[in-house]
């Protein structure tokens, strides 16, 4: 038998409003604090938002309330940028800043849910993610020390200029510049340069997990050896799991 989950809406800072699914043990005690769990996705083009018809069946396939009843407050929350469903200014929101523009979303939903219910730990709070939700749970622990404490991150593409190129190119933007050379020929130049978690690696405090597979034709295992390296040139301690023989779909 599974527990109900909490549905709820939180306001973003500019007045817009976002949806959010907390699962919770099934017996939960209202009285202790329970340490939060958020779970995040990046697939732009996949994502609906919470509010979708079938939004509880698949987070019920995640894992959630199963998850949950570990102890755990587990959170889904729809950020700006991860549903076409909510507009074009809503899905367009991260264009130009592919690694960062979920995190605030993210860390302002659990404050405010915290606020709300008083069994939330706002101290003891994890992230997890696999794939474009591994590079953010990465970059969530990164960008905010202080407030995420533990990361799981799963093969992620921390560093999208060595990932699919159409994905960089259709979610973060390419910029053509236009150069002549030597004959007075114009030149037309596209480039893209997306921030990598790489360069917020010196600010990890928390505990960090990062697991890859060496098999993967998705995300390849060099995202994680990019910041397992940058991460022991900036003296961080972090834990790393390969899994011989697997692919993407672990």
């Amino acid at each position: 038998m599974q527990g109900d989950p909490e549905a709820a809406q939180h306001q973003q800072r500019e007045n817009q409003h976002h949806d959010a699914r907390a699962d919770q043990p099934q017996l939960l005690a209202h009285h202790r604090e329970d340490e939060v769990v958020v779970l995040l996705r990046e697939e732009q083009e996949l994502l609906t938002a919470l509010t979708e018809p079938h939004a509880e069946q698949a987070a019920r396939a995640d894992g959630n309330q199963a998850l949950a009843q570990l102890g755990l407050i587990v959170i889904h929350i729809g950020y700006r940028g991860g549903s076409m469903f909510r507009g074009k200014n809503f899905y367009n929101f991260g264009y130009g800043n592919l690694r960062d523009y979920p995190l605030a979303d993210c860390k302002f939903a659990i404050e405010q849910l915290a606020d709300r219910y008083a069994y939330i730990d706002r101290d003891r709070v994890g992230i997890y993610g696999h794939s474009g939700g591994g590079m953010m749970a990465a970059a969530a622990i990164l960008t905010y020390p202080d407030f995420f404490k533990v990361a799981v991150a799963a093969s992620g593409n921390y560093d999208n200029n060595i990932y699919t190129k159409w994905w960089g190119e259709m979610y973060h933007g390419v910029k053509m510049k236009v150069k002549k050379d030597a004959d007075g020929i114009k030149k037309y130049i596209f480039e893209s340069k997306i921030p990598t978690i790489m360069e917020l690696a010196a600010n990890l405090k928390g505990k960090l997990l990062l697991v890859t597979e060496d098999m993967d034709i998705n995300v390849h295992p060099a995202n994680t050896f990019r910041l397992a390296n940058a991460l022991i040139k900036a003296d961080k301690l972090f834990d790393m799991m390969v899994i011989p023989g697997a692919d993407h779909s672990i």
